[in-house]
């Protein structure tokens, strides 16, 4: 599944549940809104949208872009007794782009917990 919306508007758990065991689910969160550099207005929608906020004119502000698009894709997992596998995140100035894709774990017998890198290493 690759969700893509331009800025924070897109729910990550419908993402999340669209995608099937053993899949790719690909987030892309686009515009200054998703850093949380566009003041208080982006800072609430990112804490409402993401969970999490931004300083502004932070020095990692783009690496915590990317971690908290990641971070709310894993909680959206984990709020359905699944998991995730981070394959790759990217960012691109232009935008700009904040992009994450993980492979999703869906809860099965003897997976999920200590064994569930190793178990999703196999799909």
């Amino acid at each position: 599944v690759d969700a893509d919306s331009f800025g924070l508007s897109l729910d990550i758990a419908d993402a999340v549940a669209a995608t099937k065991d053993g899949g790719l689910c690909i987030v892309t969160s686009t515009g200054a809104a998703a850093a949380g550099a566009r003041g208080e207005a982006s800072q609430k929608a990112m804490l409402a949208r993401l969970g999490t906020t931004v300083c502004s004119g932070c020095f990692a502000q783009n690496e915590l872009g990317l971690r908290a698009l990641l971070g709310r894709t894993a909680a959206a997992a984990a709020n359905a007794g699944d998991a995730i596998l981070p394959i790759y995140a990217t960012y691109d100035a232009h935008g700009p782009v904040f992009r994450v894709a993980a492979r999703i774990i869906r809860k099965r017998p003897g997976v999920l917990g200590k064994n569930t890198y190793n178990q999703a290493r196999k799909l």
